[in-house]
């Protein structure tokens, strides 16, 4: 990876970490933020920093040196805004601009498996469909085409699972619930060190585009997932509703296939 020329666009939870993993491998790391007061944190840790905003119109100071990378790495969340339900096509479609302007060569998009419905089977890349997610009132697969559009590109999309990790214990999220849902289904959740070690890997291997499910990989249910993420922090376990339906077990065999190998095999081994 070393001598690498990386931007990510969105050093948050997963773009910051991924950020400084990068720069200290040796890569040129721009990254950006929406804050200046958010600048300082990006170049402790030997990131080139950027107030990027993503909107109707990108607003970017030194856009053009922002964009001037071998890789960009979009890990934005779909933006929202009250009253334009088509807020996060139009900000998307601005980056995608930038992109089209630039002379980035590959563009890796963060995406999520809620693509996928609840088909109680497996369910792999090809298995999307236009699902509304009930968290953001976004249709991932809607932003994902929007990237598909740069044919000139290379353009790998990563499909997470739910997102665990540091500042995100799972225990935190469900300790005080009294019941949980859908206990027997699966859980499927990746651990912040496999978001960063599948970017890696994908941004390495230029043979590699399309979509790649990144979820960890053995089999584990939500009651035992929540057990022992709720016991880890020595709080009461709530009950289980002994259910499953619906469900959808997310395969991560495409991205194995290719060579990517798991930090986190079993998330229950994190906790």
């Amino acid at each position: 990876m070393r001598n690498k020329k990386v931007s990510i666009l969105g050093c948050g939870w997963s773009g910051l970490p991924l950020a400084a993993n990068l720069a200290k491998d040796g890569c040129t790391v721009k990254g950006s933020v929406t804050s200046p007061s958010r600048m300082a944190s990006l170049a402790l840790r030997g990131v080139i920093p950027f107030r990027v905003v993503t909107g109707m119109e990108l607003e970017a100071e030194r856009g053009d040196d922002f964009f001037r990378a071998e890789t960009l790495v979009v890990t934005i969340p779909p933006p929202r805004m009250e009253g334009i339900p088509d807020f996060h096509i139009k900000a998307h479609s601005a980056i995608v601009k930038a992109i089209r302007g630039s002379e980035i060569a590959t563009v890796v998009l963060f995406s999520s498996t809620s693509v996928y419905p609840e088909l109680n089977r497996e369910v792999v890349e090809s298995d999307v469909q236009r699902v509304v997610s009930s968290h953001s009132g976004v249709a991932m697969l809607d932003i994902e085409r929007i990237y598909e559009g740069l044919s000139d590109r290379r353009v790998v999309v990563l499909r997470f699972g739910g997102l665990i990790g540091p500042d995100r214990h799972p225990g935190r999220f469900m300790q005080h619930r009294s019941e949980i849902m859908q206990s027997e289904a699966p859980a499927n959740v990746v651990h912040l060190d496999d978001v960063i070690g599948a970017t890696r890997f994908v941004v390495e291997n230029n043979t590699l585009s399309g979509a790649f499910n990144v979820c960890s990989p053995d089999f584990t249910t939500r009651r035992q997932f929540y057990t022992a993420a709720i016991s880890a922090l020595n709080a009461d376990i709530p009950s289980f509703d002994g259910t499953s339906e619906p469900w959808k077990r997310v395969s991560s065999d495409r991205i194995q296939s290719a060579g990517y190998r798991f930090i986190h095999r079993n998330p229950c081994d994190w906790l």
